[in-house]
This record gives structure tokens, sequence and C-alpha cells, in this order.
């Protein structure tokens, strides 16, 4: 399946901040169940982590493959107690990934 240019192009704005997530979510605003997390993204929709694969967080600005796993490991090794501030302890992340991270995702 080849990704939509649309999509891609949106994606790059949103990366480089040129262009911001929907403003105003509501708890309703997560990702749909099979919705393509790219998509979800760009309407404003915030990730699960909990839920979220690797290839899913991939999607988001700033994250390669090498993130999305570490990201995945560290809700995987901190369970049911995670925080969004925790994955700061992750390889590859950081306090500032974190914080770029926040309006595109969710702990639910």
């Amino acid at each position: 399946m080849k990704p939509d240019l649309r999509i891609l192009c949106l994606l790059g704005l949103v990366g480089l901040g040129l262009m911001e997530p929907r403003a105003g979510l509501s708890p309703g605003d997560e990702l749909a169940a099979g919705e393509p997390a790219a998509r979800a993204v760009l309407l404003g929709r915030k990730l699960d982590l909990r839920r979220a694969s690797s290839a899913d967080l991939e999607a988001l600005p700033g994250i390669g493959p090498a993130r999305a796993r570490a990201i995945v490991a560290e809700i995987q090794r901190r369970g049911p107690s995670a925080r969004l501030a925790d994955l700061a302890d992750a390889p590859g992340l950081g306090p500032a990934t974190v914080e770029r991270l926040r309006p595109y995702v969710t702990l639910e």
C-alpha cells in the first residue's frame, strides 16, 4: 500500500512545526480502531501509547524506528503505572522529545 502524498506532506509540515494538530481535543479523540496512525495525527487525534505499535509511533514527528521501539519497550517495562514523563528514561529519548510528543499522544 503506497502512502498518500498529501498525508506525507502534512506530516512533514507538522514535524517542522509549521502546522499544529487540531486544538481542543475531547476525550473521544483518540485513535479509532483500525485508523492509520498518520491519518489520526493529521486529524489531531492522540495515539494511545499503551495500544500503539512501533509502526504507529513512526507516524509521529521526530520518531524513527529506534525511538519507536524504545517507547514501546519503556511502556511495556513500566506497565500500568507508566506516565508520559517516564518516556524520558528510555534510550534515545529525553525531556525535550517527550514534550514535543505531548500534543500527539496519550496514556489512557
